[in-house]
């Protein structure tokens, strides 16, 4: 049998030499004691959401893809009768000894007239220095490039990418 000692004085304090175990709970009881305030908290969150469309936390707007822009981007091309090459790498000139080569996403050879919407990747190619030399440069210089940035899926960005185009061609 066991005997227990009682001890009248400690030499110093000790700690244990080897790592702390925690035992799991021995009884069902304890269990649902730990776990039942949690539970509690979490059906009560639950219920105060009307589990509609709009209940929760709301989702940000998701950016257009480029490969749907390019898809709205070359049809409103193609209505204007301008058919358009896809990723064409040139050569763009800016000053004398300013120059960028660039890969487009859509190009014209015969106008001279190419589009870049940047997004993903193209963020690095596309700097803002880049993209507001660009824009400057638009009426003075061939090759015409228009260059978009990311666009967000809210409303209709069909009609928001169809009339930059619309606008870039007037």
């Amino acid at each position: 049998m066991l005997e227990i000692i009682r001890l009248e004085t400690y030499d110093r304090a000790r700690y244990p030499r080897f790592g702390h175990y925690v035992r799991p709970p021995k009884s069902i009881a304890r269990v649902v004691r730990e776990v039942a305030p949690l539970a509690a908290i979490t059906a009560l969150l639950q219920s105060c959401s009307s589990g509609g469309p709009t209940s929760g936390v709301p989702e940000p707007p998701r950016l257009i893809t480029e490969a749907e822009a390019r898809a709205v981007i070359d049809s409103a091309f193609a209505t204007e009768d301008i058919a358009m090459r896809s990723d064409v790498d040139t050569t763009i000139h800016f000053a004398p000894n300013d120059s960028a080569s660039l890969s487009l996403d859509g190009y014209n050879d015969s106008l001279k007239v190419g589009y870049e919407y940047v997004g993903g990747a193209d963020s690095l190619t596309f700097t803002p220095e880049v993209c507001d030399k660009l824009d400057d440069s638009t009426y003075t210089m061939e090759p015409s490039v228009l260059v978009m940035n990311n666009e967000y899926r809210i409303d209709d960005y069909h009609q928001r990418l169809e009339l930059a185009v619309q606008n870039f061609l007037d």
